[in-house]
């Protein structure tokens, strides 16, 4: 006799709530890397999600609000991975190439070029804008405490940190924005590797120069 199996539990009007957001952030997202954040609209975000303009409006009151949880909810948790151990003891290869690799996660991503579009589109949405720069300089700083403990136990200081940081992060979005160009993976795997050769002697000679004025 064929046991039945139990019908699953009626999901509760939060559940149904936040699977509904989350649809309609999917959506905008997908809108947004097809046809760019000034041509993105509320129709055309609920059509792709097969929802109504009222049921994305019951959400998001504005443009700027759906916008802002597109980047908080979708995008920057891809950038914030973080948390990264301390890597005391490892040789400074090994650490180069593990805080690009972890970098390279986010910046990676296929939608990271919609952050840049949402960046520069919101120029012309002071309010918008003002949030954006809030919350990346906030961003910013829990990714230097990942910078720190990939060179924990170094002679570094924090400028010199704030240096490397800028260094990889400035090398790493250049990278991601050739995403559109360039399909080849292989480009992508060489150009990190230089880079870590890169990373490795900026930072022997920021190592080697403290050490003459000590």
């Amino acid at each position: 006799m064929q046991t039945r199996k139990p019908k699953p539990a009626p999901r509760s009007q939060t559940e149904r709530r936040a699977e509904t957001r989350r649809a309609l952030l999917d959506a905008a997202l997908e809108v947004m890397r097809e046809v760019g954040y000034a041509r993105v609209t509320f129709g055309a975000i609920a059509k792709h999600a097969g929802l109504t303009t009222g049921a994305l409006q019951h959400h998001f009151d504005t443009k700027a609000d759906l916008i802002h949880a597109v980047l908080v909810e979708r995008l920057m948790p891809v950038m914030e991975k973080g948390g990264l151990e301390s890597q005391a003891g490892r040789p400074l290869r090994a650490r180069c190439k593990t805080i690009v690799d972890l970098y390279w996660g986010s910046y990676g991503d296929p939608a990271y070029p919609v952050v840049w579009d949402i960046i520069l589109g919101a120029r012309e949405d002071p309010e918008l804008a003002a949030r954006i720069r809030r919350f990346q300089r906030e961003g910013s700083e829990r990714s230097l405490h990942d910078v720190e403990a990939a060179f924990d136990g170094l002679p570094l200081g924090a400028a010199q940190i704030r240096r490397v940081y800028l260094f990889i992060t400035a090398q790493l979005r250049g990278l991601a924005l050739l995403r559109p160009f360039e399909s080849d993976e292989s480009v992508f795997r060489g150009q990190r590797r230089l880079l870590v050769d890169m990373l490795c002697e900026y930072v022997e000679a920021m190592l080697a120069a403290r050490n003459q004025t000590a």
